[in-house]
């Protein structure tokens, strides 16, 4: 039987479900992303020949079995393998997958999410990185080729408190929440929707979009460089509640910008002298 996708050159995406990766995808050129799910359990032997991969996704924590050389040699010099947080040891010293040059790590579910890791937002279905923009002060997309993880603002950190989830940039040291079309950022500290997702992390509870936070032990965390957040509530009733520009909480308005929720829910910043 021949595979419908047999000596097409149109397609750029294809995503394995099955047990195993069959070879009809072989000479494909255009063919730039490979998603391999966790059920995949072994790939033929040339799979992907002369296929001019950019990106592998690969959800097994376990990494499948190769026969042969599914992978060309410009694939495995050029191509970004990403596999779940915790198993790149895994896959850098396997037999056949530690030919890759490039492997990160990346979280797909949110029981990967380490809270005090520093990560890069990356979407599931373009492998662009979400990062904040200062310029125009709002989240913008940017290719593999783009991204820079020495800087702070294309680096991200989940924080739970109380129960709460939210998205944290840290160059901009502000918050994501979910607007009318994808991620939108905001100053104070505002709870985001976590759910995991086919291939990747779930943000804002959007079904259609799907992100994988991407390791960046590029950047340590260490205080200096990422806030988290303190309680939302004061454990006594109040009639204001403040928080400074990072996000925590503070037991009274202190000199400079503060943002204030006052008892009716409204949220306002106001400076003192």
């Amino acid at each position: 039987m021949t595979c419908k996708y047999y000596g097409c050159n149109y397609i750029s995406y294809v995503s394995f479900e099955c047990k195993s990766a069959y070879s009809c995808f072989k000479d494909i050129k255009n063919l730039s992303s490979v998603y391999i799910s966790e059920n995949v359990e072994w790939i033929v032997e040339n799979a992907f020949r002369n296929c001019r991969l950019q990106n592998l996704l690969v959800n097994c924590s376990t990494p499948p079995t190769m026969d042969g050389s599914p992978f060309s040699e410009k694939t495995l010099y050029h191509a970004n393998l990403y596999v779940p947080v915790g198993s790149w040891a895994d896959y850098a010293y396997h037999d056949s997958w530690y030919k890759f040059i490039n492997i990160k790590e990346i979280a797909l579910s949110q029981e990967q999410v380490l809270t005090r890791q520093p990560m890069m937002l990356m979407d599931t279905r373009t492998f662009a990185y979400s990062v904040y923009d200062p310029v125009n002060g709002k989240i913008g997309s940017i290719n593999q080729a783009g991204i820079d993880e020495n800087n702070l603002y294309h680096s991200w950190q989940l924080i739970e408190s109380d129960g709460n989830s939210f998205l944290y940039n840290i160059g901009a040291k502000k918050f994501a929440k979910r607007g009318r079309i994808g991620l939108e950022i905001t100053d104070t500290p505002t709870p985001i929707d976590v759910d995991d997702g086919e291939r990747g992390i779930i943000l804002g509870g959007q079904s259609i979009n799907q992100w994988a936070l991407v390791t960046n032990k590029s950047l340590i965390a260490d205080e200096s460089i990422i806030t988290g957040i303190g309680p939302l509530l004061p454990q006594e009733p109040s009639p204001n509640w403040y928080y400074n520009l990072n996000g925590q909480q503070t037991p009274r308005a202190t000199k400079g910008i503060n943002i204030i929720r006052q008892s009716d829910g409204t949220v306002k910043k106001v400076m003192v002298k």
